[in-house]
């Protein structure tokens, strides 16, 4: 617990992770839902019935050859539903580990945008590279 000085006491997040969805249900609302771009609820079930619990995670692994043969889903969209499916559970990983260094999940997500799935990466390699997520943040306020 924190206290914020305009709104009192405050929850302190140490460590947050989503969970992949493990039941056919899960899967469907995941899948159906805003963070999967190119899925709509009919495919959602479609996905869940062809795949499996384990949908999140075969897709994950697979790519889009885990979505090849499903009606409705052509090359472009199982891109989109592979690229958005792998996006979520990328920044959860990322926010996560920067948690464990004081950096916030807001911080996270900026830096998550200016170095994409290499974010891990550079700042492990050098925590300087932080510095352009905000200069940058400045420059575009600026413009």
């Amino acid at each position: 617990m924190g206290n914020h000085e305009k709104y009192g006491q405050q929850l302190s997040v140490t460590q947050w992770e989503r969970p992949i969805p493990n039941t056919k249900e899960q899967v469907i609302a995941f899948t159906s839902s805003p963070l999967v771009k190119g899925c709509s609820p009919k495919q959602a079930v479609v996905i869940a019935n062809k795949l499996g619990e384990n949908a999140i995670e075969i897709i994950n692994d697979e790519g889009e050859s885990a979505l090849t043969g499903i009606k409705g889903i052509g090359k472009k969209r199982s891109k989109k539903i592979v690229e958005s499916i792998r996006s979520s559970f990328e920044v959860q990983k990322i926010v996560s580990s920067l948690l464990t260094y004081g950096i916030t999940a807001n911080f996270s997500m900026k830096a998550y945008k200016e170095f994409g799935s290499s974010t891990l990466e550079i700042i492990k390699k050098n925590p300087y590279n932080l510095i352009q997520v905000d200069k940058n943040i400045f420059l575009k306020t600026q413009n």
